[in-house]
């Protein structure tokens, strides 16, 4: 099964992702913030990451660079 992290303030916003998601077999894992993914996937196996733009102090460009 593929693994989804959503890093989202409001889980709100993508409910309907999830759901969606979820009812393909994705295994959906949620983060409120880019320090608290990043902590998730040094530990964790994730193959496709779905962000805010900005959240908080660090923008996504930032978080992906820290990823890569």
């Amino acid at each position: 099964m593929p693994n989804v992290l959503f890093v989202v303030k409001n889980t709100s916003v993508c409910k309907a992702h999830i759901k969606l998601l979820s009812s393909k077999k994705y295994t959906i894992k949620l983060s409120e913030n880019y320090e608290q993914a990043l902590k998730f996937l040094e530990k964790n196996k994730i193959d496709v990451v779905i962000g805010e733009i900005q959240i908080e102090e660090i923008e996504i460009g930032e978080f992906i660079k820290n990823v890569t």
